[in-house]
């Protein structure tokens, strides 16, 4: 990861065929080292941790024309250039001030969150309550249909012919001994005559 982005600093961005590169895509990094610098055997045998040690290096060029820069921002001297004094000494840093913003999330998940426990609470809830009102009207349908089968009991036991006969001897009725008979397909009737 480290050689592809010293490789990329190190190239210029502009197209192939343009004349002159602007400052803007100029290359911001030159490579020192060309590929990465194993230990020596030495520094293996002082060092063992240190075999598996590579060392890449990159002088950073600064926008002003070709002076050269370290990783550190501190100036470099080389072959005659003069030392460079920083433009700017370094200052403190005030501290950044406190942000809310992760406060106000949270509050925000907070009542969210509370506010889904309320709904789920009031839909269950409600749920219960159908379910009684579900168990309750399933309790009345099955004493309604019990009810209604011992209606119809009772209306089969009076609607047969034995109990109709004794209620009509408890009223004083008697059976008439000369029944009639009508014969529809002639429209004749005739009386029942008694045994002689």
């Amino acid at each position: 990861m480290v050689k592809q982005i010293l490789g990329l600093a190190a190239r210029d961005r502009a197209p192939r065929d343009l004349p002159v590169v602007p400052v803007d895509l100029r290359p911001e990094l030159r490579l020192l080292t060309r590929g990465a610098m194993r230990p020596t055997p030495a520094e293996v045998a002082r060092n063992p941790r240190a075999a598996s040690a590579r060392l890449r290096a990159a002088v950073r060029i600064s926008g002003d024309g070709g002076g050269r820069m370290s990783a550190l921002w501190a100036p470099i001297a080389a072959r005659g250039d003069a030392v460079r004094t920083a433009g700017r000494p370094l200052r403190a840093v005030a501290q950044p001030a406190v942000r809310f913003g992760s406060i106000s999330f949270l509050l925000v998940l907070i009542g969210v969150f509370g506010l889904g426990m309320a709904g789920l609470l009031m839909l269950n809830t409600t749920l219960q309550s159908q379910a009684f009102q579900s168990r309750t009207l399933n309790r009345q349908a099955a004493e309604l249909a019990y009810a209604q089968a011992d209606l119809e009991n009772q209306l089969d036991a009076l609607a047969a012919p034995q109990e109709v006969a004794r209620r009509a001897s408890a009223l004083g009725m008697r059976p008439n001994p000369f029944p009639a008979f009508l014969v529809l397909p002639a429209g004749q009737g005739w009386w029942a005559s008694p045994l002689r």
